[in-house]
């Protein structure tokens, strides 16, 4: 829920932070960048600003006031930024904004429990992939409770609690459910058809692995097989000290598509 005021004011509405904590936040959860309209961001002291380039200054003095100048605007923009107004209930701004805002607004606060009930339903699926590696990075300290239909942005939380008609239907990791006969959850994702059940396993199975790692084109190409495009992407986007971690993953997934090829014979 956002209230009538500012940006700043709606993201530490107790002003207890700094406003470079208030970025921070702003900029990890993608709503930094937002689009100002053209008269605010345009720098109202620019002029007064060239004023201090006076006839009379040697070469050097220019240049120190020159780059004194453009200081004071990248900072006075920061400002305009934060003190951007946000109208009764966030109606300047789009559904999915609103929702990124409250997501700063949580993650400048840093709560020992944090409940979201369709925090990012708004929001486009690659920003959903962010906003999840971003929770799963920076809410290392915080129990985190998910309300949500997106089946991707809860795959690889620590536990699912699957609700039918009310009552409680399963409850366990979902690597477990997705393998799981006759489970609820496994029964959504397939709903969904085989190349979003095959991509829902891979990523419940290998929770290293964040979704926005998968690129497009291997989206199609899920299987746990340890010479797949996506392991290979996780490869080389990891360093050198980690790659040790992968040899280990590597050798399970082979043993996995080894049993399964047996199998089908």
């Amino acid at each position: 829920m956002l209230f009538t005021g500012t940006v700043r004011s709606n993201v530490d509405p107790f002003d207890e932070y700094t406003d470079q904590e208030i970025i921070d936040a702003l900029k990890k959860v993608h709503i930094w960048e937002v689009k100002i309209d053209e008269k605010e961001t345009k720098a109202k002291g620019f002029q007064g600003n060239g004023g201090m380039m006076q006839k009379g200054l040697n070469k050097t003095q220019k240049k120190a006031a020159k780059a004194a100048a453009a200081e004071q605007v990248v900072l006075s923009e920061d400002q305009r930024k934060l003190n951007m107004a946000i109208n009764d209930g966030g109606s300047n701004f789009s559904l999915g904004q609103r929702q990124l805002i409250c997501m700063a607004r949580a993650l400048v606060r840093r709560p020992k429990v944090l409940l979201m009930d369709e925090a990012t339903a708004s929001i486009d699926e690659l920003t959903d992939h962010l906003i999840q590696k971003m929770i799963k990075t920076e809410f290392t300290e915080t129990t985190v409770i998910t309300i949500a239909h997106r089946l991707n942005t809860i795959i690889q939380y620590d536990k699912i609690l699957v609700l039918d008609q009310g009552n409680i239907a399963e409850f366990d990791d979902p690597a477990v459910l997705v393998g799981k006969e006759g489970s609820y959850f496994a029964k959504l994702i397939k709903e969904n058809g085989p190349e979003f059940e095959e991509k829902m396993k891979f990523l419940a199975t290998h929770k290293e692995i964040d979704a926005d790692q998968l690129s497009p084109a291997n989206k199609k190409n899920m299987s746990p097989n340890a010479n797949s495009p996506a392991v290979k992407d996780f490869e080389a986007s990891k360093s050198d000290e980690e790659n040790h971690n992968l040899l280990a993953i590597k050798d399970v997934i082979a043993k996995d598509q080894g049993e399964s090829n047996e199998n089908s014979h």
